[in-house]
């Protein structure tokens, strides 16, 4: 799960201005770093603190990520949550979702293209874990039409996923 890690990264400048020690207290609370992890990472500096989410969320599962996003939001940091969730898109998701389940990569398919040429509208299918997943509606772009594809398969998997 090496995207969660550079979101983290990304959004390092941003972090460092936000009380992380309540973003820690409240992931501790939530059982996604562990107490002794945030006894010795809290007397640190912010950027040892920012390593220990780096390393820490992509490792403790799916639920990581969006228990952070959560514990920002919770803290009034809605617009850098939003930022972030965003960052993380749902074709990453499924790819990382496969890695993780040692399931083969999502395979993309292209199965309708339609319309005028300066109103192009494109269907795409997913294949992920042996399933197809397929959206009714086309999309304004190839890449809206994988995102599509994707989202539709991991909200079916049981992922939240808008």
């Amino acid at each position: 799960m090496r995207a969660v890690a550079d979101v983290i990264a990304k959004f390092a400048d941003e972090l460092k201005f936000i009380d992380l020690d309540a973003i820690l207290e409240d992931l501790n609370a939530e059982g996604i770093i562990e107490h002794h992890e945030f006894i010795e990472v809290i007397p640190q500096p912010i950027k040892t603190k920012l390593l220990l989410l780096r390393e820490t969320l992509p490792r403790r599962g799916d639920h990581a990520f969006p228990a952070f996003l959560k514990c920002l939001r919770r803290r009034r940091h809605l617009q850098l949550a939003d930022r972030m969730e965003q960052e993380k898109n749902p074709v990453q998701a499924l790819k990382e979702l496969c890695e993780k389940n040692s399931w083969n990569p999502p395979e993309y398919t292209d199965v309708k293209e339609s319309g005028e040429p300066h109103n192009r509208m494109f269907l795409v299918k997913v294949v992920a874990n042996k399933k197809t997943y397929q959206p009714s509606q086309p999309s304004k772009s190839k890449k809206e039409a994988r995102t599509a594809a994707a989202s539709l398969c991991l909200k079916r998997l049981g992922f939240a996923w808008d």
